[in-house]
């Protein structure tokens, strides 16, 4: 429904987009927020805010699916120049990285960095790395330096590990030398292998950190990482065990890796990781890693015609 609505939408004048808006949808609020919100997309400043205006309103009446509505709007609303509007829906953003994704598209200001902050620190650990990443754009030398030293206070080493790894993504543009430094004191393989790619993306002489992620890759495998991370969900319930390890059956950290490092590889590089990908046991890497590395290569050749 929301493709085929976005395609009509386009072929819609502001008057068409005003007739149909005004019109009583027979559906749940959920779905007409969403038809408010992509008939904004293809409407004049002045329509766009009250269509997206409307849409928000909505989000209060939301029963379900109101933490997803709320996180299509924040940054639709501050594209519009509506910021009170946004902050207005923070509250109704599921916690974790869904709210500092919807923080990041607001002007920073000190309280919008703080309540980051806060969502932060509160975020359980599994998932702190990813309510971390949306802010790194905003946060200071300083503030991932923090980030960092708080790790050492986190329960579990691999998520411990996942919040360096994130923290040296984001100092790696700026202070490459000391990037450097906490990508040491990752222990975990995958998270080291993502710390050398971020390393590798803004090094004059990326080579020593490509081989270093690269090896990681070929030395531990997805089942290792399945085990590790079951492992590292011990202290938590069985539900909630369950829901992460389905969560991460349908992920590849080797084929996020690839994806990682592919903007800084070359073909003649690419092209033997394809066979290589392609020839793992692993079906989630085979597929997902080989379809990153192709679009380094040319468009005909040895791997492309194998593929």
């Amino acid at each position: 429904m929301k493709a085929t609505a976005s395609v009509c939408f386009t072929l819609l004048a502001d008057a068409t987009i005003e007739r149909f808006a005004s019109v009583e949808i027979n559906t749940d609020p959920a779905n007409r927020a969403r038809c408010f919100a992509i008939l904004a997309e293809h409407a004049d400043k002045t329509l766009g805010c009250s269509l997206l205006r409307r849409a928000a309103a909505v989000v209060t009446t939301l029963e379900s699916e109101k933490y997803e509505i709320a996180s299509l709007l924040v940054p639709r609303l501050v594209a519009r120049g509506l910021v009170a509007e946004a902050r207005g829906l923070i509250d109704h953003v599921e916690p974790g990285d869904p709210t500092t994704a919807a923080l990041a598209a607001l002007p920073m200001t000190p309280e919008v960095m703080q309540t980051a902050l806060e969502t932060i620190a509160s975020t359980g650990e599994v998932f702190r790395a990813a309510a971390i990443s949306p802010m790194l754009p905003h946060f200071s030398v300083e503030a991932l330096q923090n980030i960092a030293r708080a790790a050492e206070e986190m329960h579990v080493d691999l998520f411990a590990d996942a919040v360096r790894a994130v923290v040296v993504d984001g100092m790696a543009s700026r202070e490459l030398e000391i990037a450097k430094e906490i990508a040491k004191t990752i222990g975990n393989a995958s998270n080291r292998a993502s710390a050398h790619a971020s390393l590798a993306a803004h090094s004059r002489n990326p080579g020593p950190h490509i081989a270093a992620a690269l090896a990681a890759m070929r030395d531990y495998g997805e089942t290792a990482w399945r085990s590790d991370f079951e492992s590292a969900l011990s202290i938590y319930d069985k539900p909630f065990r369950s829901i992460i390890m389905a969560s991460i059956a349908s992920r590849s950290w080797r084929a996020e890796l690839v994806e990682q490092l592919a903007p800084k590889l070359d073909s003649s590089v690419a092209e033997p990781l394809v066979a290589e990908a392609l020839a793992d046991d692993d079906a989630q890497f085979a597929i997902l890693g080989s379809a990153h590395l192709l679009s380094k290569l040319p468009e005909t050749g040895p791997a492309r015609g194998t593929w």
